[in-house]
C-alpha cells in the first residue's frame, strides 16, 4: 500500500503545473496580430536646449506574455557605439477599460483609463488617459495606440487638464 501511495505521490509531483495552461484563453486577436519583429523609429522631444524632436531607428519584438498582455522589447542606438534595450509589458483590457505599462522594476508602473476603443478594417485604436497632480497643476498625460498587422504605433501627449497635450514621445513599427 505504502508502494502506492508513493507511486502516485511521485507520478503527480512529475505531472506539470503548465500542463493546466492547455486551457488558459487565447490571446486577443488584434495584439496577437503583433506579435514578431518590427522596425521602426522612437521620436522623443528632447528637454534640452534648443527642445528640438530627436529620432532613433528602433528595433522591437512584441510576444504575448498573457491573453490581453504583451511583452515589448525595444532596441536602438543612443549615440556612438551605445546600444539601449528596453522592456516593457503592455496590458490592453478594453473590457476593464485599462491600458497599463510595466517596466523591469517593480515601481515602474503606468496605468491610464481607456477613454475609446475602435477595432476597424483589423487595426485596434485605444485612446487612454491618467491624469496627475503637476505641482498644483492636474496634468492628462494621453497614449493613443494604434495595433495591426502591419504597424504600430504608440504615442504620448501631456499637458494641463483641457488643454490640448504637448507631444513627448512616439514609437512607429512597420513590418
Amino acid at each position: 500500500m505504502k508502494f502506492i501511495v508513493r507511486l502516485l505521490l511521485a507520478v503527480c509531483s512529475a505531472v506539470s503545473l503548465t500542463a493546466h495552461a492547455l486551457y488558459d484563453p487565447p490571446p486577443v486577436v488584434a495584439l496577437a496580430a503583433i506579435e514578431g519583429a518590427w522596425q521602426g523609429a522612437l521620436e522623443y522631444r528632447d528637454y534640452q536646449p534648443p527642445f528640438k524632436r530627436v529620432t532613433l531607428p528602433t528595433r522591437l519584438f512584441v510576444t504575448a506574455s498573457a491573453p490581453k498582455e504583451l511583452t515589448l522589447h525595444y532596441i536602438f542606438d543612443d549615440g556612438p557605439k551605445k546600444t539601449v534595450h528596453s522592456y516593457d509589458r503592455l496590458l490592453v483590457d478594453t473590457d476593464a477599460g485599462v491600458v497599463r505599462f510595466s517596466g523591469l522594476k517593480a515601481d515602474d508602473v503606468t496605468t491610464a483609463t481607456i477613454v475609446r476603443s475602435a477595432s476597424t478594417d483589423g487595426v485596434l485604436e485605444v485612446i487612454a488617459e491618467r491624469t496627475q497632480d503637476n505641482k498644483g497643476v492636474e496634468e492628462v498625460t494621453r497614449y493613443r495606440l494604434r495595433f495591426g498587422k502591419d504597424a504600430f504605433d504608440i504615442l504620448k501627449t501631456a499637458g494641463p487638464k483641457g488643454a490640448e497635450g504637448e507631444f513627448r514621445n512616439q514609437y512607429s513599427f512597420k513590418r
